[in-house]
């Protein structure tokens, strides 16, 4: 489920926007060249499927439903089986961007100076950057994911399981 925008409460006109997206990702994106935004503190969340969403305002004790339908980009020739596919995958992508970055804070902030330790930030950060590339790369064109960023995803799930469990000795 995408996570709610939260409006504020003080009078006046209060607006909130859905950018169609899921959760945003706990990592920092843009800042390049051609991003005139410059850096955000998060990610946006993989698209959301086309189909129809309940909207939800609440206020003091009061909610208020609406119904949304979610068109797709008409450039986008994808069946709905494989555009559900590729945002499972990119859903998935992201699922092992977020779960991963609690285990490289956990690591960039651990003590030691000794060479294992060193080592294992080093590989945290690695891995942190190639899974956000991954996501980037998955995000950024709408169609099957290839084999390789299926290999490169099932690769970097055993890495992280490999970091945390070095990261808790």
């Amino acid at each position: 489920t995408p996570s709610p925008p939260t409006p504020t409460s003080s009078r006046g006109l209060n607006r909130v926007v859905w950018n169609l997206r899921y959760a945003d990702l706990p990592v920092r994106s843009g800042g390049g060249e051609d991003d005139d935004e410059g850096p955000r503190p998060t990610t946006p969340g993989p698209l959301v499927l086309p189909g129809t969403y309940t909207v939800r305002l609440t206020h003091d004790g009061r909610t208020v439903e609406q119904k949304v339908v979610v068109k797709e980009d008409p450039r986008v020739t994808l069946t709905p089986v494989q555009r559900a596919a590729w945002t499972a995958f990119h859903r998935d992508v992201a699922a092992s961007v977020t779960s991963f970055a609690g285990v490289a804070t956990r690591v960039r902030g651990s003590s030691g100076t000794d060479a294992a330790t060193r080592d294992l930030k080093r590989q945290a950060a690695e891995l942190q950057s190639r899974l956000s590339t991954l996501y980037g790369a998955v995000g950024g064109w709408t169609g099957a994911p290839t084999a390789d960023q299926r290999s490169q995803l099932r690769y970097y799930k055993r890495m992280a399981a490999e970091i945390d469990a070095k990261s808790v000795r």
